[in-house]
């Protein structure tokens, strides 16, 4: 499966492999002893050299144009080296945890598979019994370590290739570098992403393949999820380890270079191959048979033009939102089907409209929105009216449009007030307080001009801790920016109408301690101060929007939160 190893060695951790090892760097095969390579990098002073030369791109390519044999000792000291570029892990730290885990005597310690690992992809590259119970110490301090890890199955089998050329607690290190610099998706969400990724750059980069797949295949996404075990389950062990090379140092785009390698020689060679009926295990096949050579198959996957991490970053980010989506209608829906006889609706599915009533507010004259008509919630369900919400800036007029605008699956909800600046203060970690946990909310504002605006947030307010205390953007592209008096207009995601969107046209929410934002990109669409008095609008990206008011920097004279339950 991972291709027989040849004669010569090639594990530096000679107790861990069942292939012996013939020590050194001067081994090579018997080809190349005859030829001998020479070989720009071979010592750790050469490493040391190359690694602290700021021009990344000279780096890059080094890495990319040398081609050691398997068994060369370069890569013990490259390895760590690379690792430790993005993050120096105290090996001290290794070392407490695995006796807090294990105790002293590790060897009689009961060793349980990490919950983020699949048994169905345990690859031990050649370790013996000893190599695989390291590496399951080292996942289950690392387990130990970092919760948020939940679900990472290529792990096991990195972990395994690391063992063969470095120490235990140095593979510990090089491990919580890849994940501490994100070059491994690390929950199950990000995973299913990153099969979605390698289906839209086979699109792109690989469009016979793609288009041969679509004709053959009843179920295409079933190979494009088995494209990460291609390499790590089916490609020769060699192959692997040319990979690893530059995969350390460039991160995921050298794995979906390889993937797409594979695919592309795939359909070359199919004619060759003949029809095998089952394509996913016929790519499996030829992996573990691969037709070229370790160098040429690397050097084609370098050959792939206008491939970026950029884009990887923004193929990521676009299909975990629609995953979020896809679980967040599944959710609803189902909760629907479950409440939908609690609601508050007429007795009569097809009866007369009722009439709504008036919401108490003692602020609210702007007499010209009686101008326009009333949007009528009506559905297939009948009618279907608002609750009395404690509003002192909307209308139940002004509630139904912005209910009119939700998506389909939460207009039947009611809304609640969460939070406002007149009963709660005008703490914007209060307002977080409040509508945590809450799952979508629209927030509305009054500013000193009496105009009326605001957004509906898709996502829960929460979610902004999903990357720790950094200040990053996060949502759904079912958030959309909004005004109501002295207009009525709905600014939605540009993604709705345009699937070619660039990464700033994905900026929906983001929140910390001193700033609320709804929309991004080359200007914030909604954003309140710590102290939800001072805003801005202006025109984003993400929504496509103009200002919401007459004024970029307003001041705000009542702002509200408003659930939906």
């Amino acid at each position: 499966m991972h291709g027989s190893p040849s004669t010569n060695a090639f594990s530096d951790n000679v107790a861990l492999s069942r292939v012996s090892l013939s020590p050194g760097m001067e081994a090579e095969t018997e080809t190349e002893a005859v030829a001998p390579r020479r070989f720009l990098v071979n010592s750790a002073q050469d490493i040391h050299d190359i690694l602290s030369n700021s021009d990344i791109k000279k780096v890059k390519a080094l890495l990319r144009s040398q081609h050691w044999p398997v068994n060369h000792d370069v890569r013990r000291v490259l390895w760590l080296e690379i690792s430790r570029r993005f993050l120096i892990e105290s090996t001290n730290i290794y070392e407490e945890t695995v006796l807090e885990l294990y105790g002293q005597d590790d060897e009689s310690a009961e060793l349980t598979l990490p919950h983020f690992v699949d048994p169905a992809h345990q690859v031990n590259y050649f370790l013996n019994q000893e190599g695989v119970n390291t590496v399951m110490r080292i996942l289950g301090v690392v387990s130990e370590l970092h919760p948020d890890i939940t679900y990472c199955p290529s792990l096991y089998a990195i972990s395994s290739v690391l063992l063969h050329y470095m120490k235990e607690c140095d593979v510990f290190c090089c491990i919580t570098a890849l994940m501490k610099h994100r070059h491994l998706t690390q929950t199950k969400k990000a995973h299913l992403a990153s099969n979605l990724v390698f289906r839209d750059l086979a699109k792109k980069f690989a469009k016979s393949c793609y288009s041969f797949l679509q004709h053959n295949c009843k179920q295409m996404d079933h190979v494009f999820d088995n494209w990460m075990w291609w390499i790590f389950n089916h490609l020769p062990f060699s192959y692997v380890v040319k990979v690893m090379d530059c995969f350390l140092f460039e991160g995921p785009k050298i794995l979906y270079r390889a993937a797409l390698t594979i695919l592309i020689l795939f359909h070359k060679h199919q004619g060759k191959l003949g029809n095998s009926g089952n394509l996913t295990n016929a790519v499996s096949h030829f992996c573990e048979n691969m037709p070229l050579s370790e160098e040429k198959f690397m050097k084609m996957a370098f050959s792939i033009r206008s491939f970026s991490r950029n884009e990887i970053k923004r193929l990521q980010l676009k299909n975990e939102l629609e995953l979020n989506s896809r679980d967040r209608v599944s959710a609803m829906t189902i909760s629907a089907s479950h409440e939908n006889l609690s609601l508050k609706m007429s007795h009569s599915f097809n009866g007369t409209a009722i009439a709504l009533q008036p919401c108490k507010s003692d602020l609210l004259s702007h007499k010209e929105k009686s101008i326009e008509p009333p949007l009528q919630r009506c559905r297939s369900l009948g009618m279907i009216p608002l609750a009395d919400v404690q509003s002192v800036i909307l209308t139940v007029n002004d509630l139904q449009t912005i209910w009119s605008w939700l998506p389909r699956r939460l207009a039947i909800y009611q809304p609640t007030l969460l939070f406002s600046t007149e009963e709660h203060g005008t703490s914007i970690l209060t307002l977080f307080s409040r509508t945590s946990g809450h799952g979508p909310t629209i927030i509305v504002i009054k500013n000193m001009e009496n105009e009326v605006f605001g957004a509906f947030c898709g996502s829960d307010w929460s979610d902004r801790h999903q990357h720790g205390n950094f200040l990053t953007y996060f949502g759904t592209g079912e958030t959309f920016l909004f005004t109501i008096y002295p207009n009525r207009r709905k600014y939605e995601w540009v993604g709705i109408t345009n699937q070619d969107v660039s990464l700033t046209g994905q900026m929906f929410m983001a929140g910390d301690n001193t700033t609320l934002t709804i929309g991004g990109g080359n200007g914030e669409g909604l954003q309140l101060d710590s102290e939800l008095f001072n805003g801005q609008t202006k025109h984003c990206d993400t929504f496509d929007n103009e200002p919401l008011c007459s004024q970029p920097y307003f001041k705000a004279k009542i702002v509200e939160v408003f659930g939906i339950d």
